[in-house]
């Protein structure tokens, strides 16, 4: 399980980044654009607030299961879902929970 996870946290690295770099070269770092065109439609707000729900409850538990488990390394996820993504972080964190299992 622990390639499929670094697997998946390349994945979810490489994937949203295709997307988004060419959006970004586009526009520039706009904020409100951003927010506009993520709002845009009925089922980007289905996606946006599926996301941004999801998004603060992966948070909450990376916070409360890295204390529990003892995941040195639980840090990279945490500061990756800042920077990278959600696609990122949980199969990085679980890449960590495997490797600590083991």
């Amino acid at each position: 399980m622990k390639k499929v996870f670094i697997g998946f946290s390349v994945l979810g690295t490489i994937i949203p980044f295709t997307i988004f770099v060419p959006w970004l070269l586009t526009n520039g770092l706009d904020v409100s654009l951003f927010v506009r065109e993520w709002f845009s439609t009925p089922i980007s707000k289905f996606f946006a607030a599926d996301f941004i729900i999801t998004w603060l409850a992966w948070l909450l538990f990376l916070l409360a299961d890295h204390k529990k488990n003892d995941i040195k390394l639980w840090w990279i996820p945490f500061v990756g879902n800042f920077c990278i993504g959600l696609s990122f972080s949980v199969p990085f964190y679980l890449f960590l929970r495997e490797d600590k299992r083991r």
